[in-house]
């Protein structure tokens, strides 16, 4: 399992991990997801929806009250 030292690394890291799907699901290379998430909203907001739901998991997993 991954150590994290920080909120923003856990982030970085979950924002690739969902990159990473999106272009293996479409056939593309992470680079070109990458590109899609940096250059438009729509894919932008999806990507960051779904951040939003891991970190959320993420924090129930910890025993954090939400």
């Amino acid at each position: 399992m991954t150590n994290f030292n920080n909120a923003q690394e856990l982030k970085q890291f979950i924002i690739n991990e969902v990159l990473q799907d999106y272009a293996d699901r479409a056939g593309k290379t992470l680079a070109e997801a990458r590109k899609l998430f940096e250059s438009v909203d729509w894919v932008k907001k999806e990507v960051m929806d779904k951040v939003y739901e891991i970190s959320l998991q993420i924090a129930r997993n910890q025993g954090f009250k939400l």
